[in-house]
Order: structure tokens, then sequence, then C-alpha cells
């Protein structure tokens, strides 16, 4: 039987609540270079599944050819924007997606970050697919998102899919479980390739 891959409580963050999403303090908690570092390289093509305000988008596209930033709020999408021209980035293509879609030719990315967003999908099993279209054979995907434990950050309990939920889907949807990197304590890491 296939595993339940729909979350029927999904957290969307609005835009109005960016700061909390790129802030001094969770680049200390969650700091991006600990999860890119040796995993990209400056020719690859990557792209950042709600990328939110960009507290990931920035520090990728300064390490690598392309990043696609999606979100499905234009609003986040128009704040990163504004953050990649404040800072001279321009190897980023925005794109605003309904979370199932993603407007990105097939076999053409390298790496795939899916960061603190993937609780939020309404319907796993479709972008699950579409992740597997865009990603090369030779592909990495990375999964961070939140333990399903109480703390005092992050999304409620109710929302959160534990790391083992998680790797099942991803299986399910034939990706290969590579690996669990323990880098930050609140937050789970998982790396997979495409089958």
């Amino acid at each position: 039987m296939a595993p339940d891959t729909t979350v029927h409580n999904s957290h969307v963050c609005p835009h109005k609540f960016a700061f909390i999403l790129d802030n001094w303090i969770r680049r200390l908690i969650q700091n991006p270079g600990k999860i890119l570092a040796g995993y990209i390289s400056p020719g690859d093509i990557v792209v950042d599944v709600g990328c939110g305000p960009g507290f990931f988008t920035l520090p990728l596209a300064k390490a690598v050819q392309t990043v696609y930033a999606t979100d499905i709020s234009n609003e986040m999408l128009n704040i990163c924007r504004s953050r990649a021209a404040e800072n001279n980035v321009n190897n980023i293509e925005f794109v605003q997606s309904d979370s199932i879609n993603l407007d990105i030719d097939s076999n053409i990315v390298d790496a795939i970050l899916l960061a603190n967003v993937y609780h939020e999908f309404s319907s796993n099993r479709a972008i699950l697919k579409e992740l597997h279209r865009i990603l090369k054979s030779s592909g990495k995907l990375f999964v961070i998102d939140w333990h399903r434990i109480e703390m005092e950050s992050g999304p409620p309990l109710e929302h959160r899919l534990s790391d083992k939920t998680v790797i099942q889907n991803f299986e399910f949807a034939d990706f290969s479980f590579r690996q669990a990197h323990n880098i930050y304590k609140q937050n789970y890491v998982l790396e997979f390739n495409k089958d």
C-alpha cells in the first residue's frame, strides 16, 4: 500500500512574516553554509523549492551557476528578487508555482533543496513526481524539515512529518535514501538520489 503523502493541515508562512524566515538568529541556528558545503559545485543548476525570502537562495546563487527560486507566493518571490538585486546576484530564475507544477525543463537540475517546506504541501505525491521529472539521473535532493517533537520554534507539532515518513514517501516516489546529516538540533537533513 502506498504511504499517506498528504498533509491535511498544511501551514504556509505568510509573506508578512518573511523576517522570521531570514534573520541573523536563524543564520546562527541553521547556517546555510553547513548544508551547502561539499554538495554543490560552481557549474550546478539548483532548485530551492519554497524559497521564501531567499534564506538559502542567495547563498546558493553565490556558489552555483543557476538557482531556480520557486514559491507559491508572489510576494515572497518579490522579497527574494529585491534581496538578490540589493546583493547584485543575477543568476536566479524566479518561478511562481502552484506547488505541483514547476516551469522547469526535465532532467536539467543537479540538486534540489526543500528547506522547511515539505510538511506544507497539500499533495506530496504530485510534487515528488515533479521533482523526479526535473532532477538529473545523477542529481541529489535534500530535505530539511522539523523533527516531530515539541519545540519553541517551528510549525505546530500536528503539521510536522517524521523523518521516517519522509523517507518512505520519497522511496515510494522512486528516490533512493542516501543518508541523514546530523547538522541541526531541531531539524533533520535527509539526502536522496533519483532512482
